[in-house]
């Protein structure tokens, strides 16, 4: 019975792993709120003004994605807090999500935003968002208008 070489075998699996993982790295991109600050129990990160928390994960985002949907929650604390509105900042432009912000509502506990937009037009995902972009949530904080501004870092080593 002839047994190939383990050197050798293990070289070739070591290539191959490589090479798919290497593949698989080019076609995402993974972007981090700058300025945040990490919870270590969940990788997520989290920002207080106003006294108002606003906390998102990571934005993993596939090289083909035509629809950004980043998970956003806010937390009143002892506000009443009601988003105005959202936008986008994508080479210069304000893109607005899908579907309107429903400024009417209260937020009155930890609540995560329904929040996407379709960049289709624009193009692919990754090459869209580039090294950086911003999320602006528009908010009225007790009455007071506050806005909040997200900006995203792309980030190859996470």
């Amino acid at each position: 019975m002839f047994r190939p070489p383990a050197l050798p075998v293990r070289l070739a699996c070591a290539v191959a792993i490589a090479s798919i993982a290497t593949a698989c790295g080019i076609r995402q991109a993974v972007y981090v709120p700058q300025g945040y600050q990490e919870v270590v129990e969940d990788g997520s990160y989290f920002h207080d003004e106003s006294g108002v928390t606003v906390r998102l994960p990571v934005l993993v985002v596939n090289k083909s994605d035509i629809t950004l949907h980043p998970s956003i929650t806010i937390e009143p604390h002892d506000h009443e807090v009601h988003v105005a509105s959202a936008r986008w900042r994508l080479n210069g432009r304000d893109i607005a999500p899908v579907a309107d912000v429903d400024n009417g509502k209260v937020i009155d506990a930890r609540e995560p935003l329904d929040l996407h937009w379709n960049i289709q037009a624009m193009g692919k995902a990754v090459k869209v968002l580039g090294d950086a972009s911003s999320i602006l949530l528009s908010l009225r904080v007790d009455g007071q208008p506050r806005e909040i501004e997200i900006d995203l870092k792309r980030r190859d080593h996470f």
